[in-house]
């Protein structure tokens, strides 16, 4: 093999290395500001300290690393609030809806979460949000795996931290084995399942990305054990009214 890559990646091996010390540096300090947030009763989650940190890393970041640099930056707080939820204990489960596109999970999870006074996201907004790009650019300017792995990281962070938050993932979030890991060991995985039959009643104002109904049938058939596989309960869908009011009476 060639002794010039041989080298480089010895190098990179002790680069990483040294980035391992010093995030276990950063983890043990996390802990630190968990003891003294839980022993001066203050939130694990500050909203204005975390955007000023993100600020202050992208005045450093050459542009080509930028994203990039966001999913270091989300999985690196993720990690840091996960440990300092452990201390606190302040932890309470997120409510995550899965399902097909067009089911109905951003607007019957805006109005359960409206109805139980419960805090809503919707992941698909984050990650367009966070990379400053709709889902169609994104996916046509870095490919689906940067929009996945922005998810990955974004719905970490949601799990390190349980507020009881109704979250509305995107259609293939349970295609991720992690990602079904994550929403399980921080809250509840409800699965809004839509007939086939029904597709007169699809939210496609809600999801613009909707296929037709032959695509949206082929794709149900790919994906329906590993939805039902996930959830630890399941909802009709239909009219978003009407699915809210079924996530609200499995909830109360």
């Amino acid at each position: 093999m060639d002794q010039a890559l041989d080298d480089l990646r010895e190098e990179i091996e002790s680069i990483d290395c040294g980035l391992l010390r010093l995030w276990e540096k950063r983890m043990y300090t996390a802990v630190k500001v968990g003891v003294y947030k839980r022993n001066n009763e203050l939130p694990v989650f500050d909203a204005e300290r975390e955007k000023q940190m993100w600020f202050n890393w992208q005045q450093q970041l050459d542009e080509d690393n930028a994203d990039l640099a966001a999913l270091i930056f989300h999985a690196n707080t993720a990690a840091a609030k996960l440990r300092q939820n452990r201390i606190c204990r302040a932890e309470r489960p997120n409510i995550y809806l899965i399902g097909m596109p067009g089911c109905g999970k951003t607007a019957a999870g805006q109005e359960a979460a409206r109805r139980l006074g419960r805090g809503f996201c919707d992941l698909d907004a984050l990650v367009c949000g966070a990379l400053g790009r709709s889902k169609e650019q994104i996916v046509a300017e870095g490919g689906e795996e940067q929009y996945h792995s922005m998810e990955t990281a974004l719905l970490a962070a949601l799990a390190a931290e349980p507020t009881g938050t109704i979250v509305a993932t995107g259609d293939v979030v349970v295609l991720s084995p992690l990602n079904i890991s994550l929403m399980r060991a921080s809250g509840a995985i409800i699965l809004i399942e839509q007939d086939s039959a029904d597709q007169e009643e699809l939210q496609r104002e809600d999801c613009p990305w909707c296929p037709d109904t032959a695509r949206w049938n082929e794709l149900w058939q790919q994906r329906a054990a590993l939805y039902r596989g996930a959830a630890a309960a399941t909802v009709k869908g239909g009219r978003s009214d009407d699915t809210a009011t079924r996530i609200v009476d499995l909830l109360e």
